[in-house]
């Protein structure tokens, strides 16, 4: 196998040592941005995968919702579809900046932004991302993180008009800014909040990173109610849940009886969209019935918006860094080598039609696990992917992560089963004052930290620890 691609924070890029890499990171974004559209590698052609243009809008299946794109959100195989997402963008930065150009320190990877350390200026924004130029090759550029002119328009369809760009050359924007071209009414209003934005504020760049804060330290507003836990405190509480479904997406740990929501990351994962994009819904106004883009303080960036938010270039970075937090878990738990997917009908994680709904190649009923296929990405060979072809990065993908925030160099030996043997659920009961069940993974014991994870999700004490054999699926259970 040939040395493994490390990635790194953009934090990491700024260090001396490492100078060579972040010329050649900003170099490859340059020149996959200028390829032609038609080019495979090219920055828009890869773009298109997640959502917007949907070129395959027209396909029918058995459920009321579809996603005529082809990412994975909110059910269970939102962590492996990205995995293999950033792969892809990975191996395009790879491919136009080639080895021989690259030099002896200056391997390209597609490295992560790390907004959760807390080194003493996790306030900031990493310099990569905020400014305005850079050096490549000794030469001062626009900085190619910044944003994406697209070379052909976005039409609209019924399911996503109010994302459309009609004209070729839209530029991409983020928060404080509005980026609604369509329809007619709303584009009228963007273009006055945006003029109305650049009035008031010298500096914009202030406005998007004070949103920036806001998300990262104070919470939000969910369904009324203020969460006041801090995007650092939310991935931790995410991170010490060993149950793969509820870990992966939040429809899962909604499904749980999780009122507190920061059991997923897939939460973290929203949140960063929404602070460097903002969102503003749509509204009606009763007296005209024109639909327009409410107030908000104005935003609504790309980046808030599923169906474009891959057209920025920040939305790979970041997800290069969920892909890491992902490997944490993955590391935490013993689950380098196999990961558990229940397939319990009534979690509306497993079946496509209870949320986004079905994307093109799956139906509404599909149950989804590590051998549904992950479209578009494809072997050398043409075999379509799944995702247990990237459940370890290392030997299966040839990338791993520097160490960044909330990871260590050595973790301690998981009581979860480390081996490649398919693992299958069983149930226990949680005490003996209870009939209350859980799904967990057999494993050699249940050892003491998977123990009080459980306690922490049932909300019960476990009064007597149970043990059981992997292989005879038997378990001791506690006396009636």
């Amino acid at each position: 196998m040939s040395k493994l691609t490390v990635r790194l924070s953009l934090r990491e890029l700024e260090k001396p040592e490492n100078q060579q890499k972040k010329n050649n990171f900003l170099k490859a974004w340059k020149r996959i941005k200028q390829l032609p559209h038609t080019n495979p590698n090219s920055f828009w052609s890869i773009a298109t995968y997640h959502g917007m243009p949907f070129k395959n809008h027209e396909f029918k299946v058995d459920s009321k919702k579809k996603w005529s794109g082809y990412c994975q959100h909110n059910n269970v195989l939102f962590l492996f579809w990205h995995r293999f997402y950033c792969l892809r963008l990975e191996q395009a930065l790879q491919t136009v900046v080639p080895e021989d150009e690259q030099g002896e320190d200056g391997e390209v990877a597609l490295h992560y932004w790390d907004y959760l350390d807390q080194s003493g200026n996790e306030y900031e924004l990493p310099p990569i991302l905020s400014a305005e130029k850079v050096y490549i090759d000794g030469k001062e550029e626009r900085n190619p993180l910044l944003g994406f002119k697209l070379p052909l328009p976005l039409p609209a369809t019924d399911t996503d008009a109010f994302y459309a760009k009609p004209e070729a050359g839209y530029q991409t924007t983020r928060y404080p800014f509005s980026g609604i071209q369509n329809p007619e009414a709303a584009r009228i209003k963007a273009m006055e909040h945006n003029r109305d934005i650049k009035k008031r504020h010298s500096c914009p760049d202030e406005l998007f990173l004070h949103n920036f804060r806001d998300w990262l330290t104070f919470g939000t507003i969910h369904n009324g109610n203020h969460d006041d836990v801090s995007l650092l405190s939310g991935a931790k509480r995410a991170l010490d849940n060993p149950d793969f479904n509820l870990f992966s997406n939040r429809s899962s740990s909604h499904y749980h009886g999780n009122k507190d929501i920061w059991r997923s990351i897939e939460v973290v994962h929203d949140h960063i969209h929404l602070a460097v994009g903002g969102y503003t819904p749509a509204i009606v106004d009763p007296q005209s019935g024109d639909v327009y883009f409410g107030d908000i303080e104005g935003a609504n960036g790309d980046m808030g918006d599923n169906e474009t938010a891959a057209f920025d270039p920040i939305f790979f970075v970041h997800h290069s860094n969920i892909d890491r937090l992902f490997w944490v878990w993955q590391k935490k738990w013993g689950r380098i080598n196999v990961i558990n997917i229940s397939k319990n009908l009534e979690d509306p994680g497993v079946t496509p039609e209870k949320n986004q709904g079905p994307t093109v190649h799956q139906t509404g009923k599909q149950v989804l696990d590590l051998d549904t296929g992950l479209y578009p990405f494809q072997d050398e060979l043409g075999v379509v992917r799944k995702a247990r072809d990237c459940v370890h990065i290392e030997t299966q993908l040839n990338y791993t992560y520097s160490i960044g925030s909330l990871d260590k160099h050595d973790w301690p030996q998981s009581s979860l089963d480390t081996t490649n043997e398919q693992i299958e659920p069983i149930k226990i009961r949680v005490s003996k004052d209870t009939e209350d069940e859980i799904d967990i993974i057999a494993g050699r014991e249940l050892g003491s930290r998977v123990k009080k994870s459980l306690e922490d999700k049932l909300h019960h004490h476990i009064v007597v620890d149970a043990t059981y054999s992997v292989h005879s699926k038997t378990l001791h259970r506690f006396p009636s």
